[in-house]
């Protein structure tokens, strides 16, 4: 879990870390991208989201608790790739507890936002955690850092490709291979944001076929080039979500 505070009006980028998030939003706050411009609601849930520009007035603050990556399909039961990746919380729970929740957190002292949700949301919990078809296959793509293929998953838990990436495409929004390549991306940033490697050895180390597939995921996954992203004259990650997510 980790509080985000806006001290004056900013925008940055954020990317997909893999996961699902529970959110609450304090103030104003949007998402900005080539298809849409709006605000967040007070409460909701999302699903991997591609890269998007989100704007912050100034004060706005928001709380973000990650989840497993297909919790998001656990909780809302709806098909990502067909309803979007985010989902207002009160579609799922009534709408007195989310403003009775979202009230309380907002004047409670940091280290008493896990009790206050957990008294908001544990009657829910039983339901929610139940495992998905492809719970213990993203387990242990994260246990690997993406660090496969989609064969590798085939072979290790006896699925057929089409109901792979059917289960995935459900669950997450995007292919069995995409996921690979997401998770996989996150990990080499993490490394080269705290240079533990250098790129070029990081491209060789971290399987990626040469430059270009590199430099393809960082324009996908973050919008940018690689020069952009990891330039000293364009510091990008000190503001991306996933930097300031606790691992």
């Amino acid at each position: 879990m980790v509080k985000l505070e806006y001290e004056q009006d900013f925008e940055t980028i954020i990317t997909s870390t893999g996961y699902s998030y529970l959110v609450l939003v304090y103030g104003d706050i949007s998402i900005n991208n080539k298809k849409e411009n709006y605000t967040l609601p007070k409460v909701f849930i999302n699903s991997i989201m591609p890269n998007f520009n989100i704007v912050a007035k100034k004060n706005s603050w928001f709380v973000v608790i990650r989840m497993n990556t297909d919790r998001f399909y656990q909780i809302s039961k709806t098909n990502v790739n067909t309803q979007g990746a985010i989902s207002k919380i009160s579609h799922i729970v009534s709408q007195k507890v989310v403003d009775d929740l979202h009230r309380e957190i907002e004047t409670a002292a940091h280290n008493d936002y896990i009790l206050i949700i957990d008294k908001h949301l544990k009657p829910f919990y039983a339901e929610w955690v139940k495992k998905s078809k492809i719970s213990d296959i993203i387990d242990y793509i994260f246990i690997n850092n993406g660090l496969l293929n989609v064969t590798n998953i085939i072979d290790e838990f006896h699925i057929s490709h089409s109901s792979l990436n059917r289960y995935f495409k459900t669950a997450t929004g995007v292919t069995a291979n995409k996921f690979l390549r997401l998770i996989r991306f996150n990990y080499i940033v993490r490394h080269l944001e705290a240079n533990n490697i250098d790129m070029l050895s990081a491209i060789e180390e971290f399987k990626y076929y040469d430059y270009s597939h590199f430099s393809r995921d960082v324009k996908q996954f973050s919008g940018k080039t690689p020069k952009q992203l990891f330039g000293t004259k364009h510091p990008i990650l000190r503001d991306m979500l996933y930097k300031k997510i606790r691992y």
